[in-house]
């Protein structure tokens, strides 16, 4: 790969776009946690909880946000469409069908239809899911293709991107924690030292990370003990410029393209003036992997004209240039009506029959006069 950057340059580069995108997009990870929260029930937050426990009231949940979302999700499954590759030409429909029938065996293998609902799924909850295309070798040496679907949270883009699923986005970066053993495994012959790991971590300390819950814990308890601590990874995609040439074989007649040094052979043999030869610009889809500060692997990406991670958008918030799911208009009304019932509950219980004006000359047990008057069942 012809690089445009050195190491040190490439990677302050990377650095950059990652605290970019933290702080353009901190809010919506925010808020997405808050959706994930109220999608899976947990719609009280630790304040709200300490006070009713505090009043005696009780933390009603009526969950109608699952059901809306399970209701969208269950839409695309019983509608979702097939891969199919329609012929253009006489003569295409034999190729076509073996491509469809390598799709559809492509797509069964890799269980694409259930990892992208749940990438679906996500888009629903918090505006974002994304899935990634990838090789792997783990059941077969010679590499099938996978389609898994990724955590949101796991990912940050190009703050700039504007058009819908980030079809315009210039790069995409995901952050993953690794065990050491991990690390090992998928970076056999990285050799980090522990003290540089050490040094990066703390140079991201001023921004907001998603940092794991194993390795938030373990940061805290072994604080003097680095080598117990998750390894933070950045697989960085970006895109670059290429150019190549589009050139009329001389001796077949048939156009091709090839690169600068093919293109420079055939001017060596046939001469510039027999060339019918026209310069060609395309976009190139790099990948570089970055851990403790150190770059581990660069090259061009599994597949160079496209990012390996897709994403999946939900509706667009023009004024903060982020995306949001159903869950944000649903959670106003889910809080009111919480807060609601748990407010009329606790007037039930507590008012049934009323108040009461006593002297306390009037009664020979005021706590036992309280608690009986309080039971609407309870002759007092």
């Amino acid at each position: 790969m012809a690089d445009e950057y050195d190491s040190d340059d490439l990677l302050e580069k990377i650095k950059g776009h990652w605290k970019e995108a933290r702080e353009h997009q901190q809010t919506w990870r925010d808020e997405a946690r808050k959706d994930y929260d109220f999608y899976s029930g947990e719609q009280w937050d630790a304040e709200a909880l300490n006070m009713l426990a505090e009043q005696q009231r009780p933390a009603i949940v009526f969950n109608r946000v699952a059901p809306v979302v399970d209701a969208i999700v269950g839409f695309e499954i019983n509608n979702r469409q097939e891969v199919r590759f329609i012929p253009r030409s006489q003569g295409d429909a034999q190729p076509n069908e073996l491509l469809t029938a390598a799709a559809e065996w492509i797509r069964d293998e890799s269980d694409a239809d259930t990892e992208e609902s749940t990438a679906f799924r996500d888009a629903v909850i918090c505006g974002m899911g994304w899935a990634e295309v990838r090789l792997s070798d783990e059941n077969n040496p010679d590499s099938d293709v996978a389609i898994e679907r990724v955590d949101p949270l796991e990912m940050a883009w190009d703050p700039t991107s504007r058009k819908p699923n980030l079809e315009d986005a210039r790069w995409q970066l995901r952050e993953k924690f690794l065990t050491k053993d991990q690390f090992k495994t998928q970076f056999p012959d990285a050799d980090v030292d522990v003290s540089a790991l050490k040094d990066f971590e703390e140079s991201l300390a001023d921004s907001n990370s998603n940092v794991s819950e194993r390795f938030s814990y373990q940061q805290n308890r072994n604080a003097d003990n680095p080598a117990h601590r998750d390894i933070r990874v950045w697989e960085y995609q970006y895109k670059k410029s290429a150019y190549s040439w589009k050139v009329v074989n001389p001796v077949s007649g048939q156009a091709e393209e090839v690169d600068q040094k093919v293109y420079d052979q055939a001017v060596e043999m046939f001469g510039e003036e027999r060339l019918q030869a026209a310069k060609v610009r395309k976009t190139k889809v790099c990948r570089v992997f970055v851990a403790g500060g150190e770059i581990l692997q660069e090259g061009d990406a599994p597949d160079p004209e496209h990012f390996s991670y897709v994403a999946i958008t939900g509706k667009y918030d023009r004024n903060r240039n982020l995306w949001y799911g159903v869950v944000r208009a649903l959670r106003d009304p889910q809080e009111w009506a919480n807060k609601w019932l748990s407010q009329s509950m606790h007037v039930l219980n507590t008012q049934s029959k009323g108040g009461v004006m006593a002297e306390k000359s009037a009664v020979s047990d005021i706590g036992e006069f309280e608690a009986s008057w309080s039971e609407s069942a309870a002759v007092t």
